[in-house]
């Protein structure tokens, strides 16, 4: 009976066949499909298939099982859908905020103000490209609710601080300083944010008042929200409204089901949700997908697709790849790494695992000798962000874990790092692990382990801040940390690397599919490797990750209501 399951999950239906006084096999089997469905990203276990009412009947039997809207352990609907009630009830709160912010009508907009806002920030004669812009711009004005999506390079925050500045000149002919917030799942993310809206703004052809408005700086959601200290609570919540107008979340795709319900429920109701994220990518490590839900399940009018790439070259072998990859056209992928016509992707044979590190020691010193041989902690961070290794797994021989300690060996043996026994050393990459709200560094955060340019003999941990500073802190205060020559394909997004090596296991394994090779493709600006078997690209290329998160995400939003 509990083949194929989870210890967690095991734990929890006897849990819950103690909590009823049953020894139902039934009941078991339901509690465990419900755990173990969470435990692999699902918001739910379909327990009983469509045509099974008797079922579904008989398992409501049981005092722990209720039917939504009852307060139970496990929520069963009539559609044989089994949730922890905990995710029922973000699921059926999400809902519920949606359709109320899909009804509450946006903020008066001076039709005028915005025609002549419009021609003087999105011209006409920049090409389609930029009219494509130009829509998804005024359809963002005119609702509470957006989701723009695209892959790197098409424009998404370029057009955001666009429209931010047209809300902040709307707000200002109405007397009113509007609250705009920036915001992101991760801090890596949030630094990434703030720097391409400073950029942004460089260009932009506004008032000055209007762009001293426009935040230079954001906040990681968890810290949008408040979170409190060994609480899964907020300070923010449906009682404690957030004080914002506008909010702007850059990585929506990363943001698991429970937080984006948190996030819906704090926002006032005539606020602005803008939600940017690429819907090919990875979905969250946490169970759900709700980005990708309301991008492709879900009937929004608020959806805008951008697709001109303005990153890339139009000759680009990563853009190329990466269209191959989104659309799992195996052939076409295939002939982009093995042939020589794109410099920018190529395809390295996996060896064996006992083989690795002989593979690995070329790119490995070359991607990083650069950053060890620095002068300044600014420079080594700069330099160590223009290459990174990348894994589909965290253990095993191709795992992120043992690709590090393959990585400390060569550049030990190359003499560019000296680390001690357990201690920290000069040139140490550092990946946060668990959010530290005292010092302010973030799961996600990378640093590196740096000589005090005031004292070269006391060694510092230095991270960079979205204000282009760095922020120091002697390696003793670190939250938990990992190395970071290597991290897994789902810590990298919400980043960017000059070049990366993404290295695939030697053998079939059902978490490499096409949403994860193309996040690892799509990390790189100018040149990507990646490392595989050639006989496991194209099943890796027709895998999806499948969620069961929310079919019943239907959302028929009503046309935008705005003022003439």
């Amino acid at each position: 009976m509990t083949e194929g399951l989870s210890p967690l999950s095991t734990r929890f239906a006897d849990f819950i066949c103690r909590l009823e006084r049953s020894d139902s096999p039934d009941l078991f089997e339901a509690a465990a499909a419900a755990s173990q469905a969470v435990e692999n990203g699902h918001v739910f276990a379909l327990v009983a298939p469509e045509g099974c009412a008797g079922k579904v009947d008989r398992l409501r039997t049981f005092g722990v099982i209720g039917a939504p809207g009852d307060f139970a352990p496990l929520v069963l609907d009539d559609s044989g859908r089994l949730y922890l009630y905990r995710y029922w009830k973000y699921l059926n709160d999400l809902m519920a905020a949606l359709h109320a912010r899909n009804a509450q009508k946006a903020p008066h907009v001076d039709r005028s103000l915005l025609e002549q806002g419009m021609a003087r920030l999105f011209p006409a004669e920049d090409g389609d490209g930029e009219e494509g812009l130009r829509a998804a711009a005024e359809g963002v004005v005119n609702r509470t609710l957006s989701v723009i999506t695209g892959g790197p390079g098409t424009g998404k925050t370029w057009t955001v601080v666009k429209i931010l500045a047209l809300l902040i000149e709307q707000a200002a002919a109405r007397g009113v300083a509007l609250r705009p917030a920036l915001a992101a799942p991760t801090g890596k993310a949030v630094a990434r944010l703030g720097e391409a809206v400073a950029a942004a703004q460089k260009d932009l052809d506004c008032d000055p008042t209007i762009l001293s408005q426009i935040p230079d700086h954001g906040f990681t959601l968890h810290r949008l929200l408040g979170a409190r200290t060994g609480s899964q609570s907020y300070r923010h919540h449906a009682g404690n409204l957030l004080p914002y107008h506008v909010v702007v979340v850059d990585e929506a795709s990363m943001i698991d089901l429970a937080l984006m319900s948190r996030l819906v429920e704090a926002l006032p109701p005539d606020s602005r949700l803008i939600l940017l994220g690429d819907k090919d990518q990875l979905a969250s490590v946490e169970p759900g997908h709700v980005f990708g839900d309301l991008c492709n399940k879900a009937s929004i009018e608020g959806v805008v697709e951008l697709r001109k790439n303005y990153r890339y070259p139009s000759d680009s072998g990563i853009a190329r790849l990466a269209d191959a990859v989104r659309s799992r056209e195996v052939d076409r992928a295939t002939r982009l790494l093995r042939g020589n016509e794109h410099s920018d992707v190529s395809w390295l044979e996996v060896p064996r695992a006992e083989d690795l590190e002989k593979s690995l020691y070329e790119p490995v010193v070359a991607g990083y000798s650069a950053y060890l041989e620095s002068r300044t902690p600014a420079e080594a961070l700069d330099r160590f962000h223009r290459f990174r290794i990348l894994c589909a797994l965290r253990r095993g021989p191709y795992g992120v874990r043992h690709v590090n300690a393959l990585c400390q060996s060569i550049l030990t043996s190359s003499r560019l790092v000296r680390p001690g026994r357990n201690q920290p050393f000069k040139g140490q990459p550092v990946l946060v692990t668990r959010n530290d709200y005292g010092v302010g560094l973030f799961n996600g955060d990378t640093g590196i382990l740096w000589p005090d340019p005031a004292d070269p003999g006391l060694l510092r941990a230095y991270f960079p801040t979205s204000d282009g500073t760095l922020k120091a802190l002697a390696p003793g205060r670190l939250p938990p940390h990992e190395l970071s020559w290597a991290i897994t394909v789902h810590k990298s997004q919400g980043s960017e690397f000059d070049r990366v090596l993404v290295v695939l296991p030697a053998g079939e394994t059902p978490l490499v599919g096409r949403e994860l090779l193309y996040t690892a493709v799509t990390r790189a600006g100018r040149q990507v490797t990646l490392a595989g078997h050639a006989s496991n690209l194209q099943t890796a290329l027709q895998r999806r990750d499948e969620r069961d998160t929310a079919e019943q995400l239907e959302l028929q939003m009503n046309e935008p209501s705005a003022g003439d």
